[in-house]
């Protein structure tokens, strides 16, 4: 007699987890399946993925925290759920995306590989802007280090300057005698020249 309530209370917890599972809405399953990828807890993530047993060691090395949902859009059988999140890796960075779920045998479940690929690739882009912006900043700290230099040379600068500017003051007097020298040698040529008597005819 006691076997059949056994058995019946085996049966209640084997289904009553499957039966939660299918009125779970769209923002529900998404926050069990980023809860898990928090966590790393691979056995849990199984429960709210379209195909668990596709799922590699991947999401164990997934390193995200600080998660919250936005809008969420139903359609028919498809959803999306709006997903902001931090990723931790060589910086944190927080970014955006949508978790993507598909209604299957009535219950929502996340399709991993849309879902996952898009973080990838957001992971890609906040890396180069990441490396772009590092970029920048060794480029200003480079330019603001050559003014400081620049300031810091500009007395000596200045003094050459000077001296070059004296030193070409001192050279125009000479400079100009020579030019009137070879003024007046080309004057005194075009002179005789025309002092020189014209030939006789025959």
């Amino acid at each position: 007699m006691r076997t059949q309530p056994t058995l019946l209370a085996l049966i209640m917890a084997l289904f009553i987890p499957l039966a939660c599972d299918a009125q779970l809405t769209p923002l529900e399953t998404s926050q069990h399946f980023w809860r898990a990828i928090e966590q790393r807890d691979m056995a849990t993530l199984k429960l709210y993925v379209m195909s668990p047993g596709t799922l590699s060691d991947e999401p164990q090395k997934l390193a995200v925290s600080d998660i919250t949902f936005g809008k969420i859009v139903i359609d028919g059988d498809a959803a999306t759920v709006e997903t902001m999140l931090t990723i931790q890796d060589d910086t944190a960075f927080r970014t955006q995306l949508e978790t993507q779920l598909q209604k299957t045998e009535g219950a929502w479940k996340v399709d991993y590989d849309r879902t996952i690929n898009k973080l990838a690739q957001m992971d890609s882009k906040e890396k180069m802007l990441g490396n772009i912006k590092e970029l920048g900043k060794i480029l200003s700290d480079s330019i603001d280090s050559s003014v400081q230099e620049l300031h810091k040379q500009w007395p000596e600068l200045k003094r050459q300057l000077e001296e070059l500017e004296e030193k070409t003051k001192a050279k125009l007097p000479e400079l100009e005698q020579k030019l009137d020298e070879i003024r007046k040698k080309i004057e005194e040529g075009f002179k005789n020249q025309e002092e020189k008597p014209e030939g006789l005819s025959i």
